[in-house]
């Protein structure tokens, strides 16, 4: 369990500077590069993986939303 919340904690901070990159853009008044919500719910997503029924011996990661 604990190597999977590691690997769960490694992949949402791996996003987190699209995110402060997207909510930055904003207050620059620049158009964002990516939409936020497909971020918003990946790391959510990530956050749920420990109620995932075969946790942890089995864990569905959510698939990484690319730049469109």
């Amino acid at each position: 369990a604990d190597t999977a919340r590691a690997e769960r904690d490694r992949l949402i901070e791996s996003v987190r500077w699209r995110i402060e990159r997207h909510n930055d853009e904003l207050a620059l008044g620049i158009e964002p590069t990516e939409p936020l919500e497909p971020l918003l719910h990946y790391a959510q997503a990530l956050r749920d993986v420990p109620q995932q029924a075969g946790f942890p011996e089995t864990v569905e990661w959510p698939e990484l939303p690319s730049v469109e």
